[in-house]
Order: structure tokens, then sequence, then C-alpha cells
């Protein structure tokens, strides 16, 4: 079973098309609220219960992807005969270790549980778009563009993951 979240959107500083959301969070036992800190808790609690609930089951727990601030949407950035030069925000980078900073403490989480469950592997699926080699996130390897927005991955950023993710299936 695959776990896959984005959590800048619910438990710490979204950017891109969300960054202005007013996420409010709420104490499932009680209705008060609460800090996106203790959301995250709860929520990382809750994934451990439902990991060890569930000890048949093989769960693979993905890291967050890279996000991007302003990426137009892949629909308005192909060339046209009205559009021949797309817009700048057609592509778009990120420094990799303030990107990867943001996620650390989540991605520690993951990996944590990751390590107490025997059923549970961490898919660093941040390092597979974003390799640990280079200064800068890119929405694009190799020349294709992997994300159809600031934050979802298209059909060719789908299957550059899932080759990744088939191979380290196959160690692991």
């Amino acid at each position: 079973m695959a776990i896959s979240i984005r959590p800048s959107l619910y438990f710490y500083d979204p950017i891109g098309a969300y960054k202005y959301d007013d996420a409010r969070h709420f104490n499932p036992d009680n209705g008060d609220s609460i800090s996106k800190r203790t959301a995250m808790d709860i929520w990382f609690q809750k994934l451990n219960a439902f990991i060890t609930q569930n000890p048949k089951v093989r769960f693979v727990l993905f890291s967050p992807n890279p996000e991007f601030d302003e990426l137009y949407p892949e629909e308005v950035c192909a060339r046209e005969w009205f559009r021949p030069i797309p817009n700048s925000n057609c592509e778009e980078s990120r420094n990799r270790a303030k990107e990867n900073f943001r996620h650390a403490q989540f991605n520690s989480e993951l990996q944590k549980i990751a390590d107490q469950h025997s059923n549970a592997l961490f898919f660093d699926v941040f390092s597979v778009l974003c390799p640990q080699n280079q200064i800068s996130c890119s929405t694009r390897i190799n020349g294709k563009r992997l994300y159809s927005d600031d934050n979802h991955l298209n059909a060719a950023g789908a299957r550059y993951v899932l080759e990744r993710l088939s191979k380290f299936l196959q160690n692991h």
C-alpha cells in the first residue's frame, strides 16, 4: 500500500497555488482547534497504528515531492500559434537545500516509522525528482517536464518515479 500526502498543505508552509489557504485543524476526539504541528503528530500516530494493525500489508511511505511556487499549469505552457514563446513561469527551479529543509522533519518521522516496522519502507521520491548532487530542484529532467502544475506530476513524471520505485522495490 502506497502512502503519500502533501504535508506542507496540511502541516507546515504551503507554496504554489495553496499558499494562501488557511488550513484549520481540529482534534478528532473533542473537536477543539489544534496547531498544525499537533495535527501532524496525530497523523503520524494514526499512521503508525494503521501499519501496526495491518502486519500482512506491505507499506511504502513516500516522501513529499519538491514543490514549486509559480509554475504555470502544463496546458498553458504548450507552444501554440498564438503563444509561440511560453511564459517564463512554465519552468521553475528551487534551491534543493531549502526545499529539502522544508520537508526534513516530516521525512524524518516517516523514516522512523518505516524503521520500526518490518512491513514498511520509506521511498525518498524527493531525491528521485531532485537528486542529491544538484543544487536546484527543477520541473524538468533531461529536458522533459515532469510536473503538470506546481506540485502534481504529469504522466512523464509519474513514469519517471515509477521506474525508480520498481527498482527500489526489487532491491527491498
